[in-house]
């Protein structure tokens, strides 16, 4: 009885990131994207470290850094890494009608 509570709770629909869902769709989508960041970075020759923040007003925002160790890359590299992870956060985000329309933006700090 309680397990079909739960899920009824938690199954919620809502187009507003912070409206009631289990998890929210802020943070569903916060994981999931990390999820998506982590597993193409690993791949990469370098160890790359990432924050990322979802919200309402300015979409989803992405800062990339290279991990403690790592040497300086140029501007081009940086470049490739922005523009990779961008578009694999676009192609993820038009899955679901209601993330398609955020704003994606990437940086290298």
């Amino acid at each position: 009885m309680l397990t079909l509570l739960f899920l009824i709770v938690c199954q919620k629909s809502e187009s507003n990131l912070k409206k009631s869902h289990c998890p929210t769709r802020q943070e569903w989508l916060e994981l999931s994207l990390f999820k998506l960041i982590k597993t193409e970075t690993d791949a990469w020759e370098r160890r790359i470290g990432f924050r990322i923040k979802v919200d309402e007003e300015n979409g989803i925002t992405v800062t990339l850094t290279s991990s403690n160790g790592q040497p300086i890359i140029n501007e081009t590299a940086k470049q490739l890494y922005i523009d990779m992870v961008r578009q694999s956060i676009k192609h993820f985000i038009k899955k679901y009608d209601w993330s398609k329309d955020l704003t994606v933006f990437v940086q290298y700090i």
